[in-house]
Order: C-alpha cells, then sequence, then structure tokens
C-alpha cells in the first residue's frame, strides 16, 4: 500500500472533489523579492537560503484534497474531512499547463498578492472536471466569454461513464477544440469510425466526430442531414446518418448504447411522430429501404398523430410506402396522390405471404377492396396487420 489516502468522491449534484498535491517548485515570489531587497540594503550578494523541493509558495499542504461547489473553493486535509482553507470561485487564477493519460499540472496565482504555485493531481475525470471549472472561472473573471469547451466537459461528466470519460479524454479536448463559439453541445456518446474509437457530439449547429488524434475529424452540419437511424450490430450499436448529398455516415459502438435512439430523434430534421416510432426500431433495416419515402409521409400526418408501423409496398404499378396511425392508413407513392384510409372504414385486413412477394388485402365497408403488393421487408406484413387491430391469419 501507498499509503496515499484516496479523496472521496462526489455524488451526482453534489460537490467535486478531487486529491491533489505539490508540485516541483518553480519559485517562491515572496522569498525572492525578499531576497532582492537585502541585497540591496546589505550591497553584496547575502547566501541564498536553502531551498526545499516543494513549492511552498501555494502555502498549501504537501498532500491535500480541493472541493468546488457552485460558490466556494475548499482545501482539505489529505482524508477530505477537515477544511484547512477556502475561497469564492474565480478569486484564485488557475492555469493548466499540462494534462495528460497520468497527471494534470494546475498553476494557481492569488491576484494582487505573491502567493501561488503548481499542484499536480492523477488524471481522472473529477479532477479534469475540478480544473477545467476553475479555468473557466478564472477566464469569467477577466472578462473572457465562457469556451464551448467547458460546457461540453460538463455534459462529459454528467452522461458518460467514468470509465468511457478516462478511455476517450484525448478525443473529448480534441471535440471541445472543434467547437465554434456560442455553439452548444447538447448530447455526447462514445462511438467508432472505422477503427478509430473517438467522440460523437450533436451540437445545435452541427454533428462532430473526432478520435483526437490522425483521423480527421467529421464536421457535418445539422442542415445538410437528411436523416439518421440506429441499428444493434455484434450485440452494439451503430448510428448511420444520411447527408442530403453523399455516401452514408456510419458511428460504431455507440456509448451508452441507449444514447443512440437519442442521437436519431434529435437528427432527424424534423421531430415528430414518425421520428418517435423510428427511434424505437431495433431493426433499421426497414428504414434504410424506405427513408427515401418516408420523407414524402412527415407532412401528411397531422398534430398528436401516433405513427405506429410502416412497410413499402406497391400498389398497382407504383412503388411507395404503408404508414398505419392511431387514425388511418396511409399508402404513399413515389409519385402521385397519396390514398388515406380512415381506420373506420376498414372491415378486415389480410397478409399473405406467397413464394416470392407478400401482398396485403384491406377490404371496406362499402364494399371496395384495396390491394398491396410487394411489402417489404416480407414480415412487415403481419405487423401491419395487427396494427390494424386484425389478427395475421
Amino acid at each position: 500500500m501507498s499509503g496515499r489516502a484516496e479523496a472521496p468522491k462526489p455524488s451526482r449534484g453534489g460537490p467535486l472533489r478531487a486529491p491533489f498535491r505539490q508540485g516541483p517548485r518553480r519559485f517562491d515570489a515572496g522569498e525572492l523579492a525578499l531576497d532582492l531587497i537585502l541585497d540591496s540594503t546589505v550591497g553584496f550578494p547575502v547566501p541564498g537560503r536553502k531551498r526545499s523541493n516543494e513549492d511552498l509558495g501555494t502555502e498549501l499542504p504537501p498532500r491535500f484534497v480541493l472541493e468546488v461547489d457552485a460558490t466556494e473553493v475548499r482545501v482539505l486535509n489529505d482524508s477530505g474531512e477537515a477544511v484547512l482553507e477556502s475561497w469564492p470561485r474565480g478569486a484564485v487564477d488557475a492555469q493548466i499547463d499540462l494534462l495528460d493519460g497520468k497527471q494534470l499540472w494546475l498553476e494557481l496565482q492569488w491576484p494582487r498578492r505573491m502567493r501561488g504555485g503548481r499542484i499536480i493531481a492523477d488524471t481522472s475525470p473529477e479532477a479534469r472536471e475540478l480544473a477545467d471549472v476553475l479555468v473557466d472561472d478564472t477566464n469569467a473573471r477577466h472578462g473572457a466569454a465562457r469556451e464551448p469547451g467547458a460546457v461540453l466537459r460538463r455534459l462529459v461528466a454528467e452522461t458518460l461513464p467514468d470509465q468511457l470519460r478516462m478511455e476517450r479524454h484525448q478525443a473529448i479536448s480534441g471535440v471541445a477544440r472543434m467547437l465554434r463559439e456560442a455553439e452548444q453541445a447538447l448530447l455526447v456518446a462514445g462511438a467508432a469510425r472505422g477503427l478509430s474509437e473517438g467522440i460523437v457530439v450533436l451540437t445545435d449547429r452541427a454533428l462532430l466526430w473526432w478520435a483526437g488524434g490522425r483521423k480527421e475529424p467529421l464536421v457535418l452540419p445539422r442542415d445538410r442531414i437528411r436523416s439518421a437511424a440506429s441499428e444493434p450490430v455484434a450485440g452494439m450499436v451503430e448510428l448511420i446518418v444520411q447527408p442530403r448529398e453523399g455516401k452514408d455516415i456510419r458511428l460504431a459502438s455507440i456509448e451508452p448504447p441507449d444514447r443512440g435512439a437519442d442521437l436519431v430523434t434529435a437528427l432527424n430534421p424534423r421531430a415528430d411522430a414518425l421520428d418517435t416510432l423510428l427511434a424505437q426500431e431495433r431493426d433499421s433495416s426497414a428504414f434504410l429501404l424506405l427513408r427515401d419515402r418516408l420523407d414524402q409521409v412527415r407532412p401528411l400526418l397531422a398534430d398528436g398523430e401516433r405513427a405506429m408501423t410502416y412497410a413499402g409496398a406497391t400498389r398497382g404499378i407504383s412503388n411507395g410506402v404503408l404508414v398505419v396511425t392511431d387514425r388511418r392508413l396511409l399508402w404513399v407513392p413515389k409519385k402521385g396522390s397519396p390514398i388515406e384510409i380512415p381506420r373506420g372504414e376498414i372491415d378486415r385486413a389480410e397478409a399473405t405471404q406467397k413464394r416470392i412477394l407478400t401482398r396485403i388485402d384491406v377490404d371496406l365497408g362499402d364494399g371496395r377492396r384495396e390491394c398491396f403488393d410487394g411489402i417489404q421487408p416480407r414480415d412487415r406484413a403481419a405487423d401491419v396487420v395487427a396494427a390494424l387491430g386484425f389478427a395475421a391469419s
């Protein structure tokens, strides 16, 4: 055992804590000033006093815990039990000098005083977040706008698992540098592109991804996104984004997995009843097959109308898509006028699966019959019939 006390971890919504220690000695500003005064007063050099390897300019103990809440920064003893010192947030300037996978170096300087020095922490999500908060407070005190990366780091701390935050710290820092002034981060998740594991961030302006290394970052403005879907692949969730121009973008291994559905809902240009249905889609093969036709359905859905299921279908020689809602059955062709059948007019619906094609017959109360062939995917025929309230034959 090293004998080093572990700082208690903060509970969600409570003060943020991280263990620190004094860093390598630079200089003591007060001590240096005293030497200069003595030199000038005595008239000849005064033998320098022996200086320790500790940076006493901070006037902090060798090991301690920093705690930050909404209004105050506190220095606790190494067990995190006793308060040794405190100051209002922003009263002490902070600057990150080094940040890598092992250590975080933080320079503290008390304004209008000779006190200052370096403190060090083992890199951890808590230490990173605490340092970012102190630096952000410093920037705000000096009149600088709060950088967009500060909001992203807070979002990361609140919504990503600790292990993922540690593993992707380089990617998080890289994406934070991509944010533009006043750009707002909304969702963040771990995501792989090709063989590179990085971070995907959805902002109010764009979809961003970067691994923080040599792999080229992704910047896709939201107004260039046509649609999105999530799909399970080998036990993991994959996000498929279709730009208005160019090839689909695939981001694999979305972490946490449920963030995939959140991204799909937010990425689709118009959040409506159809988006809600698509966000619940476990198998996106139907969406990928029919997305062009589904875009034509959106303007037809009324406020409050709930989409229940959908499938590709032909009527005569025209290709289209069938959508069952809580109010009606819609058939929307690629070209031409859609057909709307209120649910109250449907007496019976039946699916028939043949060797090549699957068909749905809909009998109406006035004696008419509507036939929809070539159901895609074929197993969706049973879903359509069931959504209309009829048992599959």
